[in-house]
């Protein structure tokens, strides 16, 4: 029974409990594909890999307070992959640990391409959130990471480290 509920949570199922919303493309300030495809591009550009659950290696960038994966269409184990197999961002903050154990993780909606290409699907696996609410999330940590990536471009630091200094 564990084991069932364990695997239930890595990837959605028939049945599934999904909160969606879809955002037409214009009809949000933050919430744009251009915006998607930026956060997205800055990632691939400039992120580290790193895994997350059972996902292994997947592009991630750590924004101010939270990091920002891209989720593949199918499950990835590194390697070579095209990157526009990298359809959606997912947004997760670790709370701080409390004597030395790390703080629950905290999973921000997730933003993808809806399936017409018109706008931007915002949801969550197993939740019966009200969309409205996902939106302002997905809205927030768009805001903060699009201003994350302003600012270091203005500053001109690509937010690689430097291999030579480690800075």
């Amino acid at each position: 029974m564990f084991l069932a509920l364990a695997l239930g949570g890595q990837a959605p199922g028939p049945g599934a409990e999904i909160s969606t919303a879809v955002v037409p493309d214009g009809s949000n300030a933050v919430l744009t594909i251009a915006n998607f495809v930026r956060i997205k591009e800055f990632i691939l550009a400039q992120g580290k890999r790193g895994s997350y659950g059972s996902r292994t290696l997947n592009p991630y960038w750590e924004f101010p307070g939270f990091d920002v994966y891209l989720e593949s269409k199918k499950q990835w184990f590194g390697g070579a992959i095209d990157e526009s197999e990298f359809i959606e961002l997912f947004a997760i903050r670790v709370a701080a640990p409390v004597g030395g154990v790390a703080g629950p993780r905290i999973n921000y909606p997730r933003v993808a391409l809806d399936e017409n290409s018109r706008g931007l699907r915002v949801f969550e696996y197993y939740s019966r959130r009200e969309p409205q609410i996902l939106v302002q999330e997905a809205e927030a940590y768009f805001r903060a990471a699009l201003a994350e990536i302003d600012r270091l471009k203005a500053n001109g630091e690509s937010g690689k480290q430097d291999a030579a200094t480690g800075k």
